[in-house]
């Protein structure tokens, strides 16, 4: 019997600008909820929502940061950025909330060919 499908979950745009940061973690949340084995990952701008201890102006944007440092309750355990992407907006990893695997791209490329299904937001 297979084990349990992957779904990997694409971060790309930031959390303030429009609701796709927001539509992205309902998604991870979903899978989670239906027994799938779920990594989110925020790639882009959409890494700059792992930055612990932000404020934002939206409502929308406020309860999906909240719901971040919360995700494994729901059952989601692996939340990945990839380390140029943290080069490249000047972000170090001590900036970021706890919990995230920083990864080159080897395990870049890996995390998407082992994935069983890969939604881009």
């Amino acid at each position: 019997m297979k084990e349990t499908p992957t779904l990997l979950v694409v971060l790309r745009h930031s959390p303030w600008n429009d609701q796709w940061f927001a539509e992205g973690l309902d998604a991870a949340l979903v899978g989670a909820v239906f027994g799938q084995n779920v990594q989110l990952m925020f790639m882009g701008q959409g890494a700059m929502g792992l930055i612990r201890s932000q404020e934002s102006k939206s409502d929308e944007s406020v309860k999906s940061l909240a719901l971040l440092e919360s995700i494994d309750v729901y059952g989601v355990h692996e939340v990945i950025v990839p380390e140029a992407d943290l080069g490249k907006l000047e972000l170090s990893r001590h900036q970021l909330i706890d919990g995230v695997h920083v990864m080159d791209n080897i395990q870049l490329q890996a995390c998407f060919s082992n994935a069983d299904y890969v939604l881009n937001f």
